[in-house]
């Protein structure tokens, strides 16, 4: 019985590792297209992954990176990610693939179209860079597009290369806290306090 259940284990093992994907691996945290190794993903992982991420501050150029890899769990459950403040604006969009090195090469993925619109939610507005200990509301801010709830983020990001404290106020895509996305690349290096709440329009709770 008990060689029986050896052999038994192996095997389980021995299909598990058959069936591990294969995906390239790398970033580039100053643009939109980068080039790794091919990795195998291990048991349990049966997808790769691209993200991009676009940030903008005010009226300067856009920053964006790329990450490649194996999917991580837990998978996003929001494929085009937006949030915005006063002077500044993230978006971050994820696409999945299921066949071994399915993410290599040229970047096949972009944002969606950018939807400035106001929708006529508002949110509690503030913005401070360079402190994580939070910010107070200096007005408010017209969300737009799909950006229907209220956020509170105070922690540290990063920018390219560089890691910022930064606390703000503004809007977001999603709906709950148990919906932020699991950022790849460390571009999250701490959260203080995150709060999702709901939206305004004309005084009523969206």
């Amino acid at each position: 019985m008990r060689a029986f259940l050896t052999i038994l284990s192996f095997l389980c093992t021995f299909v598990a590792t058959g069936n591990a994907i294969v995906c390239e691996d790398c970033l580039n945290r100053n643009g939109r297209n980068c080039t790794g190794q091919s990795i195998d993903c291990g048991p349990g992982v049966n997808k790769c992954e691209i993200v991009i991420v676009e940030s903008k501050f005010g009226n300067l150029e856009s920053v964006y990176n790329i990450f490649k890899g194996c999917a991580r769990p837990p998978m996003v459950l929001y494929d085009d990610y937006q949030e915005m403040t006063q002077n500044f604006t993230y978006r971050m969009r994820t696409w999945f693939c299921d066949s071994d090195n399915c993410n290599k090469g040229d970047n096949r993925v972009d944002f969606l179209p950018r939807n400035d619109c106001p929708n006529g939610v508002v949110c509690p507005a503030c913005f401070a860079p360079g402190s994580s200990k939070g910010c107070e509301p200096k007005g408010t801010i017209q969300c737009a597009g799909s950006m229907k709830a209220c956020m509170y983020f105070a922690g540290a990001g990063r920018l390219g290369e560089e890691v910022h404290d930064t606390s703000y106020r503004g809007c977001v895509n999603i709906r709950s806290r148990s919906q932020f996305p699991n950022f790849p690349g460390e571009t999250i290096v701490r959260i203080d306090r995150l709060e999702i709440t709901k939206g305004s329009r004309q005084g009523a709770e969206v």
